[in-house]
């Protein structure tokens, strides 16, 4: 005979905790979070599989007689695949509590909300908001610091092997050589102006601008310092911009956030006695444009209640069941996103300096963008 409480309890979550609402209640008030769910994709059964672009067609002008014979342009994109990732959170409900309480669906769903909300909280907070700013190791998913950087392979496939140096993210870096006058290697200033220019370094080699721009609240405190005192970059505020520890500004249109869990998966203290980027470590900020960032999800396990339903303890104490989230994020086109490495928020403001062409990888795409 079917147990009536857990009739009750999938009823209630059916009702009042249904996929969408989970979805919506993970993603809320993470700005990285929230922008990736307006785009997010289903995907096959096995593997995510998705196209990648790594470059553009060629164009020119040639004059025509009969002479000429017509040429095709390169392959411009290839198929690329990540293994799911599987998240979940357990919600446990003691059995003599849900006795008091499930004569009433109402009053059911008053005390299941406290348990849903905090398994909310806990996918948001401690799994999915930390792991898609950490590069994917073990069980953990493929994130956006995979996708945006400049490693020579993603999702599975190399294609530096042939010239196309723009399968990589736009990076600016320290140029890790001993400045004379300190003895140590100069770190990326957080200068507006660098990161003014790192926008326009990308809508020239892209085409697009960024859409977000994400840092540590060090340097996003350096850089707010500077647009307090310059009017002509202005800062801009909206009221989901103080929800679970973060905040906005703007530069050249594009809003720069802090991400506690970015900062620290990602920056430490730069270290100018360092050679190398690893060495010197510093703090970084990414460029994201959400058009080519998918947070992709296997069908049916988007949120998802656990597919058993609700389910009895072996000692008969607790009522159970778990949210599940399988998936992961992709990149269709690495050449649209970018990171700064090496930026150092306690550099002295007397001591700011422009970053150079040569401090990015900007001679490596194809100047006629091919």
């Amino acid at each position: 005979m079917a147990d009536p409480t857990i009739s009750t309890l999938t009823a209630v979550c059916e009702k009042f905790y249904p996929e969408r609402y989970v979805v919506d209640n993970v993603v809320k008030g993470t700005p990285v979070l929230d922008a990736l769910r307006r785009k997010m994709r289903e995907g096959g059964s096995e593997r995510i599989t998705f196209d990648i672009e790594y470059g553009r067609v060629n164009g020119g002008v040639r004059a025509y007689n009969a002479t000429r014979t017509l040429t095709h342009s390169p392959e411009i994109a290839t198929q690329g695949s990540l293994d799911w990732s599987h998240y979940y959170v357990d919600v446990v409900l003691e059995q003599l509590k849900i006795a008091y309480n499930a004569s009433d669906p109402r009053r059911l769903a008053n005390y299941l909300n406290m348990y849903v909300d905090s398994a909310i909280a806990t996918m948001r907070e401690r799994l999915l908001s930390p792991d898609i700013f950490k590069e994917h190791t073990g069980n953990h998913m493929y994130s956006i610091m995979d996708a945006v950087s400049d490693s020579t392979t993603y999702a599975g496939i190399n294609k530096t092997w042939d010239g196309l140096s723009q399968w990589q993210a736009v990076v600016a870096e320290a140029d890790y050589t001993i400045t004379p006058s300190t003895g140590k290697v100069a770190p990326i200033s957080p200068y507006l102006e660098n990161f003014s220019k790192m926008i326009r370094l990308i809508k020239q080699i892209s085409g697009k601008t960024p859409d977000m721009i994400v840092t540590s609240g060090p340097v996003f405190d350096r850089l707010k310092e500077q647009i307090n005192a310059n009017d002509r970059v202005s800062a801009t505020r909206s009221g989901d911009s103080v929800a679970w520890g973060y905040t906005n500004i703007g530069i050249d249109g594009v809003p720069i956030v802090y991400d506690l869990d970015f900062e620290t998966a990602q920056c430490t203290d730069f270290d100018g006695n360092g050679d190398n980027r690893s060495e010197c470590g510093g703090h970084k900020a990414l460029f994201l444009n959400f058009d080519h960032l998918y947070m992709f999800y296997l069908k049916g396990w988007n949120m998802a209640w656990n597919k058993q339903g609700w389910q009895v303890s072996k000692g008969a104490t607790d009522y159970f069941n778990a949210i599940n989230w399988t998936g992961g994020i992709a990149c269709t086109a690495r050449r649209e996103q970018g990171i700064i490495y090496g930026i150092d928020p306690d550099q002295d403001v007397d001591d700011f300096k422009l970053m150079s062409d040569g401090q990015t990888n900007k001679d490596d795409f194809v100047s006629s963008g091919s």
